[in-house]
């Protein structure tokens, strides 16, 4: 396994389970690095992407993971944990969120363990029409 420099193109052999291809194609478009981001391969496959987008103090963390580093639950929570202290403490951030889709719970319960706190439910996510929980840090 190899953390390489995130590239917007890393995405698009990820079916991530709670975004539509049309979703993830606009969020490959929309891309401008204001942040750092990692991309984690295996060889040639990728097998996660994540980052943090920065303005001021604040920072919106975010990923996009493979069902082959979901197998892997332990790499996969000590790389971001890892990262994200590194970033927080980099940056001089005071605060990081994340979103996460309400029916994910998954996601809830690994954003708890890196020691997110659930702040808000925020409805019509992004023009999504989705519902999503907002976690900070």
């Amino acid at each position: 396994m190899e953390i390489v420099p995130f590239e917007p193109k890393h995405l698009a052999g990820i079916r991530p389970r709670v975004m539509t291809a049309e979703q993830l194609e606009k969020f490959i478009a929309s891309y401008r690095p204001r942040g750092p981001a990692f991309t984690c391969l295996d060889g040639d496959v990728v097998l996660g992407c994540s980052g943090v987008v920065v303005e001021g103090d604040e920072g919106h963390a975010w990923s996009v993971l493979s069902d082959a580093i979901r197998e892997r639950p332990h790499v996969l929570h000590r790389a971001v944990l890892k990262g994200l202290w590194e970033v927080l403490e980099t940056h001089d951030l005071k605060r990081v969120w994340a979103a996460v889709h309400w029916k994910f719970t998954k996601g809830q319960r690994w954003l708890e363990r890196l020691g997110f706190r659930y702040e808000e439910t925020v409805k019509n996510y992004v023009n999504s029409g989705e519902t999503y929980y907002r976690y900070v840090l």
